[in-house]
């Protein structure tokens, strides 16, 4: 598991709670999952709000460990 991150956004908020799961060297996505993949300097690139930034920054540091 990953930091759990409280996301307030006008007058809602979410808690986000994210893992990074691996089976075998390779991530477990869900069933039927289409996104894309991007290297880390194309991540860099991306705009994202804060929070996920942050998540993503915490989730390639577990990764380089």
């Amino acid at each position: 598991p990953l930091t759990p991150r409280l996301h307030t956004y006008t007058r809602y908020k979410d808690l986000l709670t994210p893992w990074l799961t691996f089976e075998n060297g390779l991530p477990v996505l869900p069933e039927g999952w289409t996104g894309n993949w991007f290297s880390e300097v194309e991540l860099e690139k991306l705009g994202m709000p804060s929070v996920h930034r942050k998540i993503l920054d915490e989730a390639l540091s577990q990764l380089k460990k």
